[in-house]
Order: C-alpha cells, then sequence, then structure tokens
C-alpha cells in the first residue's frame, strides 16, 4: 500500500472452551478481516454454539458489553427483508410494527430465507451480515435504545462466537448516515452504506 497506511488494530483474542467446538472458520474470519480493513476495531470471544440472547448473557458478561437480539422478517410479499436489532428484554410487535412501516404484514423470514438473503443461519444472524452483499430491499431497523448504548455484542455470521464493537463504529462505518425515524415507532432504519466490501 503507498502512503496511506491503516492504522494498527488492537483486537483481544479470549477463548472459552475446546477450539474443537468452533465451525464456520472461514466465515468468522472473512467478518473479521473485513472489520479490519473498514477500520472497525473489535474484541472476539469464542464459545459453544448458542441460539438464542439468552444463551448470550454469560458471554456478554465476559465481553463487558450490552446483548442485542436480532429479528430477520419478510413482509407479506417476500418484496422487502427487515432486519430487527433491539435489546434482549425488548419484545417486537410485529403487528403494529407493519402498520408502522405501511406494510400489510410481517413475518419470521425462513432458515432457507435467512441463508440466501443474509448468509448465515438461524441463531447467527447479526448486523455483520452485511459484510456480504445482500439485496437493496433489505432494510436495517436499529431499537433507540440500543443506539443509546455504547458497544453491542454480535455474532460474525457465526454463533460459535461473539464480537464486541461499538455501535458508533457500526452505524458510521458499516450504514449510511441519516436514519429515518418512523412516526410512533422505537426503531431507526438504517440503510446498507454503498460501498464494495471484499
Amino acid at each position: 500500500m503507498k502512503g496511506n497506511e491503516k492504522k494498527k488494530q488492537e483486537t483481544l483474542y479470549i477463548t472459552a472452551g475446546s477450539e474443537e467446538n468452533l465451525s464456520g472458520k472461514e466465515t468468522e474470519q472473512y467478518i473479521c478481516r473485513i472489520l479490519t480493513e473498514m477500520e472497525i476495531p473489535f474484541q472476539i470471544m469464542h464459545h459453544p454454539p448458542v441460539y438464542t440472547s439468552a444463551d448470550c448473557t454469560e458471554i456478554e458478561k465476559t465481553l463487558q458489553t450490552s446483548g442485542c437480539k436480532n429479528l430477520f422478517l419478510r413482509n407479506s410479499s417476500g418484496a422487502s427483508w427487515y432486519l430487527l436489532l433491539l435489546p434482549p428484554e425488548e419484545k417486537a410487535d410485529l403487528k403494529t410494527i407493519a402498520a408502522q412501516l405501511g406494510e400489510k404484514r410481517l413475518s419470521f423470514a425462513s432458515a432457507e430465507e435467512m441463508k440466501a438473503i443474509l448468509h448465515t443461519e438461524p441463531g447467527a444472524a447479526s448486523i455483520l451480515c452485511l459484510c456480504y452483499e445482500t439485496t437493496e430491499n433489505l432494510h436495517i431497523l436499529i431499537h433507540r435504545k440500543i443506539l443509546e448504548t455504547e458497544t453491542i455484542g454480535c455474532h460474525p455470521c457465526v454463533n460459535t462466537a461473539s464480537l464486541k464493537i461499538t455501535v458508533r463504529d457500526l452505524t458510521e462505518k458499516l450504514l449510511e448516515p441519516a436514519p429515518v425515524q418512523h412516526s410512533g415507532i422505537s426503531f431507526f432504519e438504517y440503510r446498507k452504506k454503498s460501498q464494495q466490501l471484499i
């Protein structure tokens, strides 16, 4: 690289349990490489597979970060997709959210749809799926409480590792600025930043 050398990133690696518990190593390495290239610092912890936000409680304590629940939804026609990020204690009223977004109905996407759109599987969805190419019809909805936290925990598209990343880095480097705030809704709508992530 000529001239513009990227600043070195200090990354903390924590390993919990046996390495044989890890899966999707190439996926994890790809996500970490993209974050490094985007100059987004992170801490990473390896652990046995987890499947729900409740399973991540001890991991978040170790990483000293806030939790984040990720819901992947589709509209009734399957033409638009929504990735909801919300605090673990919050429950999403899909009927109300659909009405506020101008959708007839929202429902959970299937495992096959998640694989095709987010390039991951149930239990591993996170905002870091945006490191892959996704449909233009993917809307990212982040709960205001998440935006008020300093850091969040998220999976690198596999459920055998968790990363601690600042919310500011995610919203400023991975997402487009100036999100839309829908009237009467607790979520801010973002779009993936228009740039090639390779």
